[in-house]
């Protein structure tokens, strides 16, 4: 059965900030959410578009294990999963390669993602135009790294980047609301980043360059 997402209520940002559609790397931005999953539940709702160069590697959003072979949270545009990184993957949620749907260029990606470690499952629900990955797994592995966005949070660097648009990035813990990343620009000083709304917090690039925006 498909899981159905959770639209959050649509919250106004304070004076000085300016909502956006979107958000975009271009393969050298990224953002430390600073968020630790560690042992209780975790969903991830989010909205993504590749863009180009199809063939890029890397992942939309991850942290790594300490040892850096188990991944969480890591969909992933890479050779390993398809021919010429034409397969979006999951690979790991404390696991090896799960399964894979065809990369496609300027198309939404929805995520809806749910981990809860003190009952070791996790559920995976993916859309991207007509295609649907959907699968529940086993996973009790806690993570030590916050989650990257637009990288992949490994040990203490962040590789991995993509080239991609963040529409939408949410993170429930136990089924609350606990982060809300908007796409935001400040105004005085036209920084570009994500304004978590229920944090108060404004997150700007982490990498080098700018943010593409609309």
């Amino acid at each position: 059965m498909r899981k159905e997402h959770n639209i959050s209520t649509e919250i106004p940002l304070p004076n000085g900030f300016t909502r956006l559609n979107y958000i975009e790397s271009t393969g050298t931005q990224y953002i430390d959410t600073g968020y630790y999953v560690g042992n209780k539940k975790t969903r991830i709702v989010a909205d993504f578009i590749k863009k180009s160069p199809l063939y890029e590697r890397g992942v939309l959003f991850a942290c790594c294990s300490p040892s850096d072979n188990q991944a969480f949270f890591n969909p992933y545009y890479g050779t390993t999963f398809g021919n010429n990184c034409s397969s979006l993957a999951f690979y790991a949620l404390g696991r090896s390669l799960i399964s894979v749907i065809p990369s496609r260029l300027n198309t939404h990606v929805l995520f809806d993602v749910t981990v809860d470690i003190p009952n070791s499952t996790a559920y995976v629900h993916v859309e991207q135009g007509n295609d649907i990955l959907q699968f529940d797994t086993n996973t009790s592995t806690i993570y030590n790294n916050s989650i990257g966005l637009l990288a992949q949070h490994s040990g203490t660097t962040f590789n991995a980047k993509v080239s991609a648009q963040l529409y939408k990035f949410e993170i429930y813990e136990n089924d609350i609301l606990a982060h809300n990343f908007i796409p935001a620009k400040r105004d005085s000083d036209d920084a570009v980043g994500l304004y978590d709304v229920i944090a108060g917090q404004f997150m700007i690039n982490n990498g080098t360059g700018n943010f593409l925006y609309n």
